[in-house]
């Protein structure tokens, strides 16, 4: 069936409630070396305040002021990458492996966490297609695990993913948990965005099953 502006529509609004979820994380990635080079430069103006380095001396630190730039600004680029797919293809693994730290905040608040396994030649996918499928059920299958509960996610087959959920460990920390929001993409959406890039998702009594599309529909 051919896709209509409808369904268009409808994915890039799924896609938007991803990107803000995650957006504060990718925030962090393009300012954090913006932070450390303003850093460098009010400790560097107070060693030429306090004469241990004299105004005339080659400034310290120039490459590494440099090298926190263009760290930032590879950062904000890369953001382009979640509108238009402009980047060359990953392999699943490492998308696997994003999509994890950009849950970072979800995590945090929950106690939950995601171990994933090594992967054995994993097939390389469309980086921006399989973001957004991924990160749209990771989001939701965090939110679906027990209090402080764990996924663990494996690679099943050439073109398979398999997701475990498994049992919270003894908590020592006594930490009290705030109650969990709800999540800003449902099971609909996880399951639209994934036939949509040609992706399947079966959730299973313990988990999930992810398929990846075949390799003529990469």
């Amino acid at each position: 069936m051919p896709t209509t502006a409808l369904d268009l529509q409808a994915i890039q609004g799924i896609q938007f409630k991803v990107l803000a979820h995650v957006f504060p994380v990718l925030r962090h990635d393009a300012l954090k070396p913006l932070s450390n080079a303003k850093l460098t430069i009010v400790l560097l103006e107070k060693a030429i305040s306090k004469g241990t380095i004299a105004a005339t001396d080659p400034p310290p630190f120039v490459g590494d002021l440099d090298t926190m730039l263009d760290d930032s600004v590879a950062a904000i680029r890369l953001l382009n990458n979640w509108f238009q797919d402009d980047s060359p293809p990953v392999a699943i693994d490492t998308v696997v492996q994003e999509c994890r730290r950009l849950a970072f905040s979800q995590l945090l608040l929950t106690a939950k966490k995601v171990h994933i396994d090594d992967f054995i030649e994993a097939p390389v996918m469309p980086h921006r297609a399989a973001r957004y499928v991924v990160m749209t059920w990771l989001i939701q299958a965090i939110h679906d695990l027990p209090p402080r509960g764990a996924l663990h996610i494996q690679q099943e087959g050439p073109r398979g993913l398999v997701a475990h959920i498994l049992p919270a460990p003894p908590d020592a920390t006594g930490r009290i948990l705030q109650p969990e929001t709800t999540p800003p993409v449902s099971e609909s959406d996880v399951q639209a965005i994934a036939q949509f890039y040609g992706w399947s998702i079966e959730k299973r009594n313990a988990g999930w099953m992810l398929n990846l599309p075949p390799n003529g529909n990469v």
